[in-house]
């Protein structure tokens, strides 16, 4: 079959989220074809793409990516010759091991339904954002998730909460979507959702389903720790800059990617220490009481803080208040 190679490119790119970086289970580091689709599978999300290919099997991800991203035919002729993927060009031809069997368990994220529900225009958006507070500390399972329910998503690691108002109701059980698939599916342009036990699909218009396994329980109630009262803190200007120049010891630390923040006698210090240094850095701020500390994900802080300049200070807790988000962090 004749395909355009940068198209074909194109649809695995779209897919590699749903590849294992080990074979966990056999062929979660394959693209497995079905004639008129790809598919990956690592056991955790799944990504399923309709493609017209005429091959079916699994082919190894890494091997067949790479020989594509190097082959310069922009048209490539594939077929099966026995038990390889044969890729033609104009001058060369290779031969990638295809294994006809497909052994991945594809049966049990069951993308056949055809019940959807339509997604918030701000969805994913709101999900990014809440899933910078998600734990992850895998002792506590239901905290490294985001916690969709009605018109609010919610995610805490137990120092931090917050929670972000959907400008519509999402209508659907409640859903503890794991944090840690977030920043995957934020990239695809999904409108729907629809349930198969144990995984969550989401849906995009070319086609496209973004499949994710969720979690079973119940998130802990917060709504409790979400109001607070007290004194307003307003952030100095240049305080993004001052984020930024500390977030270059904290992003790959090992600790984690938090900075310090103390507020005292009217100023406002912020420091970032790494595996590989530090820095300290100070400004006046407009604040009157007793100290503060409290640490913070400085990408996180700087999302807020681009919008809202102050913050409530209570006796245990900070609270940020926005137009559709609440986010409290606890004192030192």
């Amino acid at each position: 079959m004749q395909l355009k190679r940068t198209e074909l490119i194109a649809a695995l790119e779209e897919v590699k989220p749903g590849l294992a970086t080990k074979d966990i289970i056999a062929q979660s580091t394959s693209f497995v074809f079905a004639g008129d689709s790809i598919t990956t599978f690592n056991d955790e999300i799944s990504v399923w793409k309709p493609f017209k290919s005429g091959i079916e099997g699994a082919v190894r991800a890494n091997e067949l990516y790479s020989l594509l991203s190097k082959i310069k035919d922009e048209e490539i002729e594939i077929g099966i010759v026995e038990n390889e993927l044969i890729i033609k060009g104009k001058r060369s031809k290779a031969g990638i091991k295809l294994e006809a069997e497909i052994m991945l368990p594809l049966d049990e994220v069951d993308i056949e339904h055809t019940k959807f529900t339509k997604l918030p225009d701000n969805f994913l958006k709101a999900i990014s954002i809440a899933s910078y507070c998600a734990a992850k500390d895998l002792s506590k399972p239901l905290l490294t998730c985001v916690y969709i329910d009605g018109d609010t998503v919610t995610a805490s690691d137990d120092f931090r909460i917050i929670q972000v108002n959907f400008d519509a109701e999402v209508k659907s059980d409640p859903i503890l979507l794991p944090a840690s698939v977030v920043k995957f599916l934020v990239k695809y342009d999904v409108k729907r959702l629809s349930h198969s036990p144990g995984w969550i699909h989401f849906h995009a218009n070319d086609g496209l389903i973004f499949s994710a396994r969720v979690l079973a329980g119940k998130f802990p109630e917060v709504e409790q720790f979400l109001k607070v009262k007290g004194k307003e803190l307003h952030f100095p200007a240049g305080v993004l800059e001052m984020l930024d120049r500390a977030g270059v010891f904290t992003a790959d630390s090992a600790s984690g990617d938090f900075v310090s923040v103390t507020v005292e006698d009217r100023t406002m210090t912020i420091k970032g220490k790494g595996d590989y240094g530090w820095l300290e850095e100070t400004a006046n701020c407009k604040y009157k009481g007793e100290k503060i500390e409290f640490d913070v994900d400085p990408s996180f802080i700087k999302e807020i803080l681009k919008d809202l300049r102050k913050c409530i200070v209570g006796e245990n807790a900070l609270l940020f208040e926005g137009d559709n988000f609440v986010h409290v962090v606890a004192l030192v």
